[in-house]
């Protein structure tokens, strides 16, 4: 309770003294998530202190609120609250649903504190430290498997991803990040969660990297993709090789002095993403056939989540109901009886049925659709490409969240840098016309593809 009430009147003392020193304590509390902590809370150090948040002026936060993947995150929010009626979890349920709209409440506050491209650059160098400690890290287990075991044995470990970490080392709880060829880490017990988080922070810094002009994102984006190589998923590794492409196919076929209008740039973005996602997935399935983690475990997983769907469509089996129904067939497939669908929709659809299953997929295409939405406006090539991989960020959490255990906005670790990719893409098409912040080069961008638009018409 006193910890609670610290970060509470932490957070408004620095929201009254500087905001963007209350944005980068919240980004980082965000990014590192320290789950010891949180236990002892009830809730997450960011709730608390993103919920003093709701004190900061409101200018700018309307380019997020009227966005369709903002609203669909209110309806997974009140879908949420629906389903405690039906769940074998009610209390869980609402908690959820709490913790849906701090994250929407964290889109909101990054937007409305974020500035222009440069200062947005500024604040992802203040949360390069975090996010560099988990790679190095990452990439230390992945050569030093005693040191990954002493750490997670550790009360240090012990703070950052809390008692799980000791109960695999001392006791009988298995976690991925312990598994020879796997690293997860300083923040994470399992390496595909891991790779998620660094591969999104990848495509968002070196979206930063090709906006403001500076090398050092670009650097902190190249290290990123090595701690994804020593996390070792495989998921993970596909991504890395298949999205940068896409971003830049993408950029490239919206290029409209070469006379591609949206017409043609919607479907051919349509079909890149499919492309990519089947490719993910071949590229995926043969690396996880021949890793202790198999595809047929997934199988195993899939199968019960979908019948479970089937035979609930419109209200699944509630929070709480894939743990009483999975633990009852896991013995006959072979498969422990604690793991999670390893798929955010279909365990989406578990919780709230085909509504919540939609819901939470529009969310995130949503996000992604909103970055590249403007991308035939900009006329700027440096500018097309900075939003082609920005987009990247959100596609990285959909794609992974379909083989692993992730959520529909990735993991928590990842809400700040999908909401800094976010309010990137907007700055870049001039969506901020009151912000003064705006970089000469990016309003000269704007200013450019306005006047090619009217000379179109």
């Amino acid at each position: 309770m006193i910890l609670t009430m610290v970060i509470v009147v932490v957070g408004l003392v620095t929201l009254g003294i500087n905001r963007r020193l209350w944005l980068w304590l919240l980004s980082v509390l965000w990014i590192v998530s320290p789950v010891g902590v949180a236990a002892a809370m009830k809730f997450s150090p960011y709730t608390w202190f993103q919920l003093t948040g709701v004190f900061c002026e409101r200018r700018r936060s309307s380019v997020i609120t009227k966005t369709v993947f903002f609203r669909a995150m209110l309806a997974v929010a009140g879908l949420y609250v629906l389903a405690a009626w039906w769940s074998p979890e009610s209390v869980q349920s609402l908690k959820t649903a709490f913790g849906v709209l701090v994250i929407a409440l964290a889109f909101v506050t990054v937007c409305e504190l974020a500035g222009g491209v440069s200062a947005i650059a500024s604040m992802l160098g203040a949360l390069s430290l975090p996010v560099l400690v988990q790679v190095a890290s990452t990439v230390y287990f992945y050569f030093d498997g005693a040191a990954k075991a002493d750490y997670y044995g550790s009360r240090i470990g012990k703070f950052f991803i809390g008692s799980v970490g000791q109960e695999a080392v001392y006791g009988d709880a298995q976690i991925n990040g312990l598994s020879i060829g796997k690293s997860a880490g300083m923040f994470f017990t399992n390496g595909n969660r891991a790779s998620m988080v660094m591969g999104v922070a990848g495509m968002v810094y070196l979206a930063a990297a090709i906006a403001s002009r500076r090398r050092w994102p670009a650097v902190v984006a190249l290290l990123c993709g090595v701690g994804v190589w020593a996390s070792g998923s495989k998921t993970g590794i596909a991504l890395l090789i298949v999205l940068p492409i896409f971003a830049i196919l993408q950029a490239s076929i919206a290029n409209r002095s070469a006379g591609v209008n949206r017409l043609v740039v919607l479907p051919l973005s349509a079909i890149l993403i499919a492309v990519g996602g089947a490719s993910v997935w071949k590229f995926g399935q043969s690396y996880l056939a021949e890793s202790d983690q198999s595809l047929s475990p997934r199988r195993a997983l899939w199968e019960t989540a979908f019948n479970g769907i089937k035979d609930n469509p419109l209200t699944g089996w509630g929070v709480g109901g894939w743990e009483i129904h999975w633990p009852q067939v896991a013995g006959s497939f072979g498969v422990r009886p604690t793991l999670p669908p390893h798929n955010f929709l279909l365990y989406a659809g578990t919780q709230g049925g085909l509504p919540m299953l939609v819901a939470q997929l529009v969310v995130t295409v949503g996000i992604a659709g909103f970055c590249m939405r403007g991308i035939t406006r900009v006329v700027d090539r440096r500018q097309r490409m900075a939003i082609a991989f920005a987009a990247g960020a959100p596609l990285w959490a959909l794609f992974h969240g379909q083989g692993d255990n992730t959520a529909f906005y990735g993991a928590s670790n990842t809400v700040p840098l999908l909401a800094f990719a976010v309010v990137l893409c907007a700055t870049i098409r001039g969506e901020f016309p009151d912000d003064d912040t705006m970089d000469a080069d990016v309003r000269q961008s704007v200013t450019t593809a306005d006047s090619t638009a009217q000379l179109t018409v």
